[in-house]
């Protein structure tokens, strides 16, 4: 007689089916309400834009006339155009979608997302000084994407951070790229989205939230870097549990990366400073997740099982209606600028 029998086979009960189906509807709802907001913003931006554009050829109209003078002086004066068609419809936009996260992205009354960091101000500064070096790291990635267009003999349009000469919208677009931005950004993309994901699993907040932080910046060549600087700024932020070291991390990483405008390319210093800025601040990133990658990821070891495995998860958030929208229109995006550059 044989006795064999072989070994139980893993079930779904209706009740732990029931549950996952519960959690992947969970994670649709949340990508869907980020991923309209986010498509809100970029459109919203696009509306300030040209409203702003409007308001600023009815100024010229104003004080001269529809005439080849107007259309001089609107040429000699594109450097305050800049901030006013590019700059400042991208802050009015994060601000409105930042009211509606308030009002669609609930959060426990216990957490605040303005707290001080509840870590030791030598891991938080030490975090925030080497995030820099992340963007170094992400630099290396956008060299790849260069070098495999160009084999295909293609071009890939990138931002243009040149600085105007005109004092003015040179302050006004440092202000804004150098303080005003990476606050606003930390809070949509940390504040809001980390801590709304989060509640699914650690892990999957943290790439999914960088993958829209890089996303969120419409550019191709602008996607390794946010992709790194989110993931790092994420885990700075869960493992503190504040927004304000990814927020003084945000913000040295833009000034270093605005420093450079200030350095003519045909000094010697330029080269120095480039390298100099790839080399010393990959070092100390490097140093820093040495140093603390116990307390970086000390989040981690909180003995959560959920309900989705991370694949699940990953499934549920990419093959929703909301990621996929936001996606169509990242392409969409991404081809008109090929098709204008």
């Amino acid at each position: 007689m044989n006795n064999y029998r072989p070994p139980s086979q893993p079930y779904l009960t209706a009740k732990t089916f029931y549950q996952q189906q519960s959690a992947k509807k969970a994670i649709r709802s949340d990508m869907l309400k980020i991923a309209l907001g986010l498509l809100l913003l970029s459109v919203l931006a696009n509306i300030y834009s040209v409203i702003g554009l409007l308001g600023y050829v009815l100024y010229f109209a104003a004080h001269t006339g529809l005439s080849l003078q107007m259309s001089q002086n609107l040429a000699a004066t594109t450097h305050m155009g800049t901030f006013i068609t590019g700059y400042l419809p991208v802050m009015l936009a994060d601000l409105t979608v930042i009211l509606l996260f308030f009002k669609i992205l609930s959060f426990p009354r216990r957490e605040r997302m303005f707290q001080k960091p509840k870590a030791p101000p030598r891991f938080w500064l030490f975090g925030a000084i080497a995030t820099p070096g992340g963007s170094a790291l992400g630099v290396l990635g956008t060299l790849v994407i260069m070098a495999f267009f160009t084999a295909f003999g293609l071009e890939v349009p990138g931002p243009d951070f040149a600085l105007p000469e005109d004092p003015s919208a040179k302050t006004l677009i440092l202000l804004y790229a150098c303080l005003l931005g990476p606050l606003l950004e930390e809070i949509l993309f940390r504040g809001f989205i980390l801590r709304r994901l989060r509640r699914h699993s650690p892990i999957f907040a943290v790439v999914m939230s960088s993958i829209l932080f890089a996303m969120f910046h419409m550019n191709l060549l602008q996607f390794c870097t946010p992709v790194i600087l989110g993931i790092f700024l994420s885990l700075l932020t869960l493992s503190t549990r504040s927004i304000w070291p990814a927020v003084l991390g945000h913000i040295l990483n833009n000034c270093l990366a605005f420093a450079v405008d200030f350095i003519p390319e045909t000094s010697p210093f330029f080269t120095l400073f480039y390298f100099g800025y790839l080399g010393i601040g990959l070092g100390i990133f490097i140093l820093f997740l040495v140093l603390f990658r116990k307390s970086l990821f000390a989040f981690l070891r909180a003995k959560v099982t959920p309900i989705l495995s991370l694949g699940g998860q990953f499934s549920a958030a990419l093959f929703g209606g909301g990621f996929i929208t936001y996606l169509i229109w990242y392409l969409f995006n991404l081809l008109a600028l090929f098709l204008i550059y």
